[in-house]
């Protein structure tokens, strides 16, 4: 659990960090080219959610992202997970949460200024890469590395029968 909160609050300040560089560096407009006309920083606000979807509806940010970050919590303490693709992707995904509800709240809209020129991407934050790559770390976990239901939840397992009658739990 302390890897988790580590890695969360880690993510947590360099995504504050770097949205404050940003406001402060870039408000007046101007864009920054770190790799020629692939990328590039520039500075704008997103009262949407990822790639300014739902701008309409912010207020839908506020119900969601708490219930996923209140399951996620109940998810780590109630099952402990063990791999660490698992940890990652549950501290990614926590991290990055809180750096744009962070930003919600304060603000009333999300600061966004990391620009893919080259492919005319959406402007994003490293919140946003948190949710991203932990969301794939997660799928990754879940379809290669888990063991199946009874890896998460062990006390759902069910003995079975082996010959004459006995359970692998050694009952007869």
């Amino acid at each position: 659990m302390i890897f988790i909160i580590i890695v969360a609050i880690a993510i947590f300040a360099v995504d504050l960090v770097t949205k404050y560089w940003a406001a402060s560096a870039l408000a007046g407009g101007e864009s920054i080219s770190i790799i020629g006309d692939i990328l590039h920083f520039r500075y704008t606000t997103n009262t949407g959610g990822a790639f300014s979807m739902f701008n309409s509806m912010p207020w839908l940010f506020f119900v969601l992202i708490p219930l996923i970050v209140l399951l996620i919590i109940f998810f780590l303490v109630k099952y402990k997970p063990k791999h660490w693709v698992a940890r990652t992707a549950a501290a990614l995904i926590l991290s990055g949460a809180a750096g744009n509800m962070f930003d919600r709240i304060v603000f009333g809209y999300v600061r966004d200024f990391i620009y893919l020129k080259a492919i005319n991407f959406a402007i994003f934050n490293v919140a946003d890469m948190a949710i991203v790559v932990g969301a794939i770390l997660l799928g990754i976990y879940i379809l290669f590395l888990d063991k199946g239901p009874d890896a998460i939840f062990p006390e759902n397992k069910k003995p079975t029968e082996t010959k004459q009658g006995e359970t692998d739990d050694g009952n007869a």
